[in-house]
């Protein structure tokens, strides 16, 4: 893949968001801006499977946020944004349903616990060029310092 897929200024956004969250709740309760839902997400096989047969069962399609081939997509395919709702609200993973912005870094890393780091469009959907290409995008970080999270 052309080095060029992945320029600089993409990584290092991709490297500063990782382990900042910024509060954006209103009263403490969530706005519902979609900045947490992101492609990665510590998922297990259970909660993947759960949603597989949600998806099939419903005809859910993914939603395409970005359609420039040289950027990954890193929100969520079940992400609608101009609802700002999620399709698969009802089997949503655990972190979904217990992440909330205004946690604290304990509670976050509490939560990331639960489960390796999985890509909804890779390990959900199957879609393996793209997981290719997010695995590449990961590699490409951690050359330049990026963090330690492991994407299964």
């Amino acid at each position: 893949m052309k080095s060029d897929v992945f320029s600089i200024l993409q990584i290092d956004d991709y490297r500063n968001k990782e382990d900042t969250v910024i509060d954006r709740t209103i009263n403490g309760q969530c706005s519902r801006c979609g900045g947490c839902c992101t492609d990665i997400l510590p998922m297990n096989y259970i909660e993947i499977d759960r949603i597989q047969r949600y998806v099939k069962q419903h005809h859910i399609q993914p939603i395409e946020h970005i359609h420039d081939p040289n950027t990954i997509d890193l929100l969520c395919p079940f992400l609608d944004q101009k609802s700002h709702s999620c399709i698969i609200y009802d089997v949503r993973p655990r972190i979904c349903r217990d992440f909330i912005c205004s946690l604290g870094k304990e509670d976050i890393a509490k939560l990331r616990d639960d489960g390796a780091s999985k890509s909804m469009r890779g390990h959900v959907l199957g879609d393996m060029e793209y997981y290719s290409r997010l695995r590449q995008f990961y590699f490409a970080c951690m050359l330049l310092g990026g963090d330690n999270h492991n994407i299964n």
